[in-house]
C-alpha cells in the first residue's frame, strides 16, 4: 500500500510541476525555444500547454542549457550544401 501511495504522490508531483512549468513556459519562454512563436496567439499557447505539461523536463533542460530552435537537418538540405560546394 505504501508503494502505491508513493507512486500516486510522485505522479501528482510530476503533473503539478508540469502544470506550473507549462504556464511559465507557454507565456514567457516559448519565444526563446521557437522563434516563430513570437507571433503566435493564445490559441497556440493553449494547444502546447498539454504537451509541455507532459514533457516539461525536456523543455526545462533546453531552457537551462540556453538552446534555441534546433537546426533542421534533412536529406534535401544536405544535398543542397554538397552541390553548392561544387
Amino acid at each position: 500500500m505504501l508503494l502505491a501511495q508513493s507512486i500516486v504522490y510522485l505522479a501528482f508531483a510530476y503533473v503539478a510541476t508540469g502544470i506550473l512549468f507549462s504556464i511559465y513556459f507557454s507565456f514567457f519562454k516559448v519565444k526563446k525555444v521557437d522563434l516563430l512563436a513570437k507571433r503566435a496567439g493564445i490559441g497556440f499557447r493553449f494547444v502546447i500547454f498539454f504537451g509541455v505539461t507532459a514533457f516539461w523536463p525536456i523543455f526545462a533542460w533546453r531552457i537551462f542549457k540556453g538552446k534555441t530552435q534546433p537546426k533542421e537537418s534533412t536529406a534535401h538540405r544536405k544535398f543542397s550544401r554538397e552541390n553548392e560546394k561544387g
